[in-house]
């Protein structure tokens, strides 16, 4: 009586490689952008697919898997110096707070967000880097107009992000931080259209549309 071999595997394939700042190892490393997709198969050949492929981000020194979301830490460019983009980028978050001292929902909404561009941030960390700030938007927008010409489309789309996410962390945009918010996306130079369609993708995520949205284009 013959025998039939036959289950399922993983099809993986890489679809990117490149540098990216590894959570775990807290330092650039190279990674791979697989995909993986189950098949069932036949004496070990694949011959149907079964589910949704997955993607997934693995660092190429720990090998540790990431979704792919983590490369959003990479958007920066090698050419923008982290020390003064951080620092913008934490003025420009303070500039659009609702008051000088962050609440406890604002400077959740700074860690997380500092996270996305610079990897993790500690508490401590955190509270030095603010007692060292200036909430001045000019000052902000100044610093991240120096900035713009050495920053990706995505690492500019990744600060106003940022920016949106502590300005709703207490409820609607007021009138100041909607105008503090313009005057940041435009020293980016990131357009109206742009800031709108950055707006909607969070407030999609976050379900808080009228919070993130209301503000800026005259939504009651």
């Amino acid at each position: 009586m013959p025998f039939l071999f036959f289950g399922s595997r993983a099809v993986r394939h890489r679809l990117a490689a490149g540098e990216f700042r590894c959570p775990r190892c807290r330092a650039r490393r190279p990674y791979a952008l697989v995909r993986a997709q189950n098949h069932g198969h036949l004496y070990w050949v694949p011959l149907v697919k079964l589910g949704e492929p997955q993607d997934y981000v693995e660092c190429g020194a720990c090998r540790t898997k990431f979704e792919p979301g983590v490369l959003q830490h990479a958007a920066v460019d090698e050419a923008a110096p982290r020390g003064a983009l951080v620092r913008a980028a934490l003025a420009a978050m303070l500039a659009v707070a609702r008051a000088p001292v962050p609440s406890e929902r604002e400077r959740e909404a700074l860690a997380s967000a500092l996270a996305r561009i610079d990897g993790p941030w500690g508490g401590d960390a955190l509270e030095r880097a603010l007692a060292r700030a200036s909430p001045d938007v000019w000052l902000a927008a100044g610093q991240l107009a120096e900035l713009q010409p050495t920053l990706s489309p995505s690492a500019r789309e990744t600060i106003m992000e940022a920016v949106l996410h502590v300005a709703t962390a207490d409820g609607p945009m007021s009138p100041l931080q909607a105008d503090a918010v313009q005057q940041l996306a435009g020293a980016l130079q990131v357009s109206s259209a742009h800031l709108k369609g950055i707006m909607l993708e969070l407030a999609e995520r976050r379900g808080r549309v009228r919070d993130v949205i209301g503000g800026v284009d005259g939504t009651d």
